[in-house]
């Protein structure tokens, strides 16, 4: 990473940035069983994302696949919930102000 990127990517990474980017992933879905248990421990959660973050050591996790049937029978893979924050803290934070 260039330093330009890198220090904007360090700047972006904070606390706060991903508590909103959890809120966003959230909406809709709070009351489902994986989305409680990440908010059960919600500061460590987000704090570990933090951390392998700016570490370098995020690893996304494994799809989870499922079936549904309306309108016709389909295939739906969904990735764990603290992937979702991070994508969302992702397009919030460098998709959308530049592109």
């Amino acid at each position: 990473m260039s330093k330009t990127i890198k220090k904007l990517f360090n700047n972006k990474l904070t606390f706060k940035k991903l508590l909103e980017a959890h809120e966003r992933a959230s909406i809709g879905k709070k009351y489902r069983k994986e989305i409680i248990l990440f908010e059960m421990d919600l500061e460590t959660n987000l704090i570990k994302i933090l951390l392998d973050l700016k570490k370098n050591k995020y690893k996304f996790g494994k799809y989870r696949q499922f079936t549904i049937y309306e309108p016709k029978e389909r295939i739906i893979k969904s990735l764990p919930y603290k992937d979702r924050v991070v994508h969302q803290w992702y397009i919030n934070e460098f998709i959308k102000p530049f592109f």
